[in-house]
């Protein structure tokens, strides 16, 4: 692939000192669900922990939650809804969680969408969707497009408005926000004003490395040396890599997606796959807003630093103000 033009020129720094690399995660292709259930259970009591020891568990665990199940082909696909405390109809926010299109859950990522419905004012929609091996491309995409029109089907319900909705997500489930905007657009919606991609997968077909791949392939948390053994599992043998479901960057034609933000780490080898992605965007005409949180790595957002609250409230900010270009 002939790399396209980056959205910003950038320095490739070092992690900062706060920031603590965990083991990369490879999950047990052979045993999934029981790797699953002990990396989740272990991630989770951790969040905890990091919540506590900076003060925010109590207020936001303040936040109600209602439990839905939707049905796809005969699916149950589990919903989970975080409702702020504001009057009047609030944004909406689709979360989609990463994790290698194979790894997590919504109770991972509790304390994230807890923490947008109570700083954000927004009522937030988190979508359990079906994991990779067991379910692979397009079901993960799909159980999230089928949770986006549920979600706006049911807006008002939800104390939201259909006219506010706006989808979110990191690493693959920022690949599954930027792809559900293409798709909306192709299937005549449902509406979405804004997608804020948060260090996003753009690109699963094999390429030549990109700087950012280089510098920061081992040692930072994602170890991306091989990205045909990373997403082996939801892209098998024969799926068409360059397809802008899988590999967005790929698209002939991003005019007239939702404006989007951009929010991404430093020290993370996806970081020039944002920035490819953002000036494609940008040159097809859409709003393009871009912020890299200097020091941190892949996956900071499951984590309570500083610039992982300075990045959840910039993000806040992105989704509720109109005029933020």
């Amino acid at each position: 692939m002939e790399f396209y033009r980056k959205f910003l020129d950038v320095q490739y720094g070092e992690s900062s000192q706060e920031v603590k690399v965990g083991i990369p995660q490879r999950i047990d292709m052979e045993r999934p669900q029981e790797w699953r259930m002990r990396v989740n259970e272990e991630t989770i009591k951790g969040m905890k922990e990091e919540m506590l020891k900076c003060g925010r568990y109590g207020v936001l665990m303040r936040v109600k939650t209602k439990e839905r199940i939707i049905c796809r082909e005969g699916a149950e696909i589990p919903l989970r809804i975080y409702q702020s405390d504001t009057d009047g109809k609030a944004p909406i926010m689709l979360f989609c969680h990463g994790g290698s299109f194979s790894m997590n859950n919504i109770d991972v990522y509790d304390m994230v969408h807890r923490y947008f419905a109570y700083y954000g004012k927004m009522t937030v929609a988190a979508v359990d969707y079906r994991l990779a091996p067991e379910y692979p491309f397009p079901c993960g995409l799909e159980d999230c497009y089928f949770a986006l029109a549920w979600t706006a089907e049911h807006a008002e319900e939800l104390g939201g408005s259909r006219e506010d909705i706006s989808v979110c997500g990191d690493s693959s489930g920022g690949n599954f926000a930027a792809v559900l905007c293409i798709l909306a657009k192709e299937r005549g919606g449902p509406a979405i004003k804004k997608q804020a991609l948060i260090y996003p997968v753009t690109i699963l077909a094999a390429h030549k490395p990109t700087e950012s791949e280089i510098r920061y392939r081992e040692g930072y948390f994602l170890e991306y040396r091989d990205i045909k053994e990373l997403h082996a599992g939801y892209a098998p043998e024969g799926t068409p890599l360059t397809s802008p479901y899988l590999s967005p960057l790929y698209s002939d034609d991003l005019r007239g997606l939702p404006a989007a933000g951009f929010f991404a780490a430093e020290c993370d080898p996806l970081l020039d796959q944002g920035l490819m992605y953002a000036a494609k965007l940008a040159d097809a005409g859409v709003k393009v807003e871009y912020h890299i949180y200097k020091g941190m790595i892949h996956a900071f957002l499951n984590a309570a630093y500083g610039k992982t609250f300075e990045m959840m409230d910039g993000i806040c900010r992105f989704l509720n103000v109109d005029n933020n270009f």
